[in-house]
């Protein structure tokens, strides 16, 4: 969720995936326990959702159907909510930050998104072989 923490509308003009590392997938993979994997759903209606490939090069989020692209207008009484549906097209282990530009009273900047401090990360397992 994104909103503003002045007084003022800000316009968020782009939303930007960073991978900051991809590595090889691990040989063996301790998933968290069910609870700890997915934050609570959030309707769809109210969220705007984002595609990412993170095999890509240089991953782009492209809005999913229906959604406008940007810019956006938040304010702190109008907050905007985003999820990124994350895939990558091969095994390996990705970590990344997401970038949200923004605009407002003649100035500008990027609030980076993460786990609090640390990347977000993505392990998409070796398949088995047949």
């Amino acid at each position: 969720m994104v909103e503003a923490t002045v007084d003022r509308a800000v316009i968020l003009t782009k939303l930007d995936v960073r991978v900051e590392s991809r590595s090889a997938a691990p040989l063996h993979i301790e998933y968290p326990a069910r609870d700890e994997l997915l934050p609570a759903p959030m309707p769809s209606e109210e969220s705007r959702t984002f595609e990412v490939n993170l095999s890509d090069p240089t991953p782009m989020p492209k809005p999913a159907r229906r959604v406008p692209k940007f810019p956006y207008t938040v304010s702190h009484l109008d907050p905007e909510r985003f999820r990124l549906h994350v895939i990558a097209d091969a095994p390996g282990d990705v970590t990344w930050r997401v970038e949200i530009h923004w605009r407002s009273n003649g100035q500008s900047g990027v609030v980076i998104a993460d786990e609090e401090g640390r990347p977000f990360r993505l392990v998409t397992p070796l398949r088995p072989s047949a």
